[in-house]
């Protein structure tokens, strides 16, 4: 096995099992179950949640705050880093901002694959 360490110098080395997930979406109750299968245990185990832990689903902020209890290591995907670009934004011009929804980013007039989606910007709140 290849040793990972973390940027605060702690080896992942002494974990008995790693387990890596991508595209959660706001699937909480769906996470809840794939850690319960796994058997997984937080003082043993790590899970790398690798991007796209918001948006689609119905609980996003759920995801994050389970994230947060399981001590998992996070990636942020393309779905996270747009809430959070939506946030500061919103912080930045005000809360009225972002309405109404255009399919360009508040940065200025660039297009978005994605478009503004009401699921983006209410979890942005």
């Amino acid at each position: 096995m290849t040793t990972i360490v973390t940027n605060n110098d702690e080896s992942l080395q002494q974990k008995e099992n790693i387990y890596v997930v991508g595209d959660v979406h706001g699937c909480v109750s769906e996470l809840d179950k794939l850690v319960t299968k796994l058997n997984f245990n937080p003082a043993t185990d790590q899970l790398i949640l690798a991007g796209d832990l918001t948006a689609k689903g119905p609980d996003s902020v759920g995801v994050i705050r389970r994230a947060k209890e399981l001590g998992a290591f996070c990636v942020r995907g393309n779905h996270d880093d747009k809430v959070i670009r939506l946030k500061t934004y919103e912080l930045e011009k005000g809360e009225n901002a972002m309405y109404p929804l255009s399919a360009t980013m508040p940065e200025g007039n660039v297009p978005d694959p994605l478009k503004f989606k009401n699921y983006h910007v209410a979890i942005a709140k």
